[in-house]
């Protein structure tokens, strides 16, 4: 095990809630960041070894803020972000019980499990791996009350509101709280949902003020994107996704083995750099496939790959396409395709190098050794 393990928060986001007799018992291994950000339960008085400790923890690059004995993680600290689409995770901490929800639309990735003496809740698996125990994924909607003993989980009221208005309100609290032109960055993901996003955009670009629009492509989409009558396109070259070293790095990030997300997702790397290094004005903007497992776990993967970065995720369109747009989407969807054929054939080669029959055990291999606590 490499001894920085517990190193390079800023790529990777790092935050712990714990209720436990001796939640800091647990820790004690982790080489967790000097510069923790945390918030107790006991409120600095001293513990007895009869006390239940609540703890929320994270480090400087977390997002993590905190009132009095509630919390908020997300990127930016957004006035009402509860009637945002930005991720986030939210909480209050009371000396022996927790209280813990994401955002209405379940965008923010949070997992839990059961303690000997409590729970543990994190936004990465990798954090309950390390210290021993096996993760479940939070449920949908929900909001978890938990003391020592059970936890339950209550429905949440989610507030009914149009898309539009919604997002063009979000837009407009994060240009009060970054007091900067913005600049969204539209990330599309190679599904149906990608065609929405842009007719969405298309609809309410005159009401975004002061906005400069941008959409991210891998260069092989480009030519489809542009004559498609999207302006605006970026293209990024894709010749070395392929790469050991990018492949660790996309695994590292994700917490996933699964070939399939990283056909899905693998041009985030290449965006990744620039995105997070201009958080100062750049707002990633992505779409949200309808539900089911497989979308799910691609909307976390490019959540967890873009962090720290700032995103918004669109939910979503009810609305069916029409003929000509129906055309567009399958011109689109081939340009994606021929990308992904390239990205299968590099991947094939590379498990052939390592005398492995199946991309899948050459991704298992390299999860394996970074993950060796999983079980």
């Amino acid at each position: 095990m490499s001894n920085d393990y517990f190193q390079g928060y800023s790529y990777k986001q790092f935050f712990i809630v714990m209720l436990a007799e001796d939640p800091w018992s647990y820790l004690r291994t982790l080489r967790i960041p000097s510069e923790i950000k945390v918030l107790s339960g006991l409120r600095g008085f001293k513990r007895k070894k009869t006390d239940i400790e609540t703890v929320a923890i994270g480090d400087k690059y977390t997002g993590m803020h905190i009132l009095n004995s509630d919390f908020i993680v997300a990127p930016i600290k957004v006035p009402r972000i509860k009637e945002t689409l930005i991720p986030y995770i939210a909480g209050s901490v009371r000396k022996e019980s927790l209280i813990i929800w994401r955002d209405p639309h379940d965008y923010h990735p949070l997992y839990y499990s059961r303690l000997p003496d409590g729970y543990i809740f994190s936004s990465r698996m990798e954090w309950i791996w390390r210290i021993g125990f096996r993760s479940k994924i939070f449920p949908k909607e929900k909001k978890a009350l938990i003391d020592k003993a059970s936890i339950y989980f209550r429905n949440r009221e989610i507030q009914k509101q149009s898309k539009s208005a919604l997002f063009l309100q979000t837009i407009s609290r994060v240009q009060k709280v970054l007091k900067n032109k913005v600049s969204l960055n539209i990330i599309l993901l190679g599904t149906p949902e990608d065609i929405f996003l842009l007719n969405f955009l298309s609809d309410i670009k005159d009401s975004l003020d002061n906005v400069q629009l941008k959409v991210l492509v891998p260069d092989v989409v480009n030519g489809e994107l542009q004559r498609l009558t999207v302006e605006d396109v970026e293209s990024i070259p894709v010749n070395d996704l392929t790469t050991d070293e990018n492949i660790r790095r996309w695994i590292e990030l994700s917490e996933s083995s699964d070939p399939g997300l990283f056909l899905r997702t693998s041009h985030l790397l290449s965006y990744r750099e620039n995105l997070v290094k201009n958080t100062v004005t750049n707002v990633n903007v992505l779409p949200i496939a309808r539900e089911n497992n497989k979308d799910k776990a691609l909307q976390w993967v490019s959540f967890k790959l873009l962090w720290p970065a700032l995103c918004v995720f669109i939910p979503p369109s009810t609305r069916k396409l029409a003929e000509r747009e129906t055309i567009r989407l399958r011109q689109y969807m081939d340009a994606w395709k021929k990308y992904r054929e390239k990205l299968v054939k590099e991947l094939q080669f590379k498990a052939m190098e390592k005398n492995l029959k199946r991309v899948e055990e050459y991704f298992a291999i390299i999860f394996k050794d970074l993950f060796p606590y999983t079980r």
